[in-house]
């Protein structure tokens, strides 16, 4: 059954019937590529979806993240839910794109070594860290808009 929301953005069905594909398929290399994606937030998705969907992307799109690094300790289970739910609790206003850029700067060392840890604090450093950048390219953009 298709949703109001994947009635207005396409992208959402792909989405929801298959995730790791559409998420591996996201190629961006600028924030501002990201913020004006034409898709919605994790905010209107779960909204959308409801919360346990939401959640359970969440945690496939950070368990593909988890198996990109080769370290000795990493998250069970129970932490990456965990760890979805605090995305979604803090960064709600974020889009997939945004997800899958922090991550693949993440996976190039923008935010640091993960020193054979991969866990859940590792993983929300690095959405703070992108979230700042991400709201330093919002100001500008929305003032060059106010210019025009």
């Amino acid at each position: 059954m298709e949703t109001n929301l994947e009635k207005a953005n396409p992208i959402l069905r792909e989405l929801r019937q298959q995730p790791t594909k559409y998420f591996a398929s996201i190629t961006l290399v600028k924030t501002e590529e990201a913020i004006r994606a034409n898709t919605p937030a994790l905010a209107m998705i779960s909204k959308s979806e409801g919360a346990m969907p939401t959640l359970a992307l969440l945690v496939v799109i950070l368990g593909e993240v988890v198996r990109f690094f080769s370290v000795g300790r990493t998250v069970n289970d129970s932490q990456l839910a965990e760890t979805a739910k605090l995305i979604l609790q803090e960064y709600y206003f974020l889009k997939i794109e945004d997800l899958k850029l922090c991550f693949d700067r993440m996976k190039k060392g923008y935010y640091g070594e993960t020193y054979d840890r991969m866990d859940g604090n590792v993983i929300l450093v690095a959405l703070r860290k992108y979230t700042e950048e991400r709201m330093e390219v919002a100001e500008v953009l929305s003032l060059e808009s106010h210019k025009e």
